[in-house]
Parts: structure tokens; sequence; C-alpha cells
């Protein structure tokens, strides 16, 4: 996942360089709980869009390897996730 954030604006993509990335239409963090909403649109095999939603909790925000970890939802696809940064 890219994720670049900028002024109150996060942006990127999902899967970047693949065929399936889905870019984030909708990015959204809630400050006060450290919780983070986000809206792809990318492509099945076929080239329909397909949409992905991800909703997740930023952990050990203090430190240079936070986490940021929830559930993820892509067309009728779901599951969680745990992203470590590095």
């Amino acid at each position: 996942m890219e994720l670049i954030w900028t002024n109150t604006t996060l942006s990127g993509n999902i899967n970047p360089g693949e065929d399936d990335a889905a870019q984030i239409k909708t990015g959204a963090l809630n400050s006060s709980n450290w919780t983070v909403h986000i809206e792809a649109e990318g492509k099945d095999a076929k080239g329909a869009i397909v949409k992905t939603v991800i909703d997740g909790q930023i952990e050990n925000l203090g430190s240079p390897k936070r986490t940021l970890s929830g559930t993820w939802v892509s067309g009728t696809t779901k599951g969680t996730f745990k992203l470590a940064r590095e």
C-alpha cells in the first residue's frame, strides 16, 4: 500500500504497479482515535470496476515501526490486515 498524506488529504494506491492496482478515491484520518477510512477503485480481470473499502486503527503511534490494522472489503471478498511501517 502506498499512502500519501498531504495537509489534510490521504491519497495513494493499493497494490501499486500491478494490473489490479486500486487508486484511493477517499481517504480520511480521525486523529481523535487514530482510525483510518479508505475507499479505492480498481478493475478486475474483465475490466469491471471493483470498489475496495478499508477501515483500520493506527497502533504504536510514537514508534517508527507503527502499524495499521483492521478490515477490508473488495467487491464480495472480505478480510483482515496488518501493515507495518518500515
